[in-house]
């Protein structure tokens, strides 16, 4: 259950990472 859970933990700061690594890229896009 607790595994599961920091699994999960996990999952949502990749997620979080990734949706910030796609802003800066479409920020960067949009300044060039």
């Amino acid at each position: 259950m607790s595994q599961r859970c920091t699994t999960h933990k996990e999952n949502y700061q990749m997620n979080f990472l990734t949706n910030l690594l796609a802003g800066v890229v479409h920020f960067v896009g949009w300044l060039v």
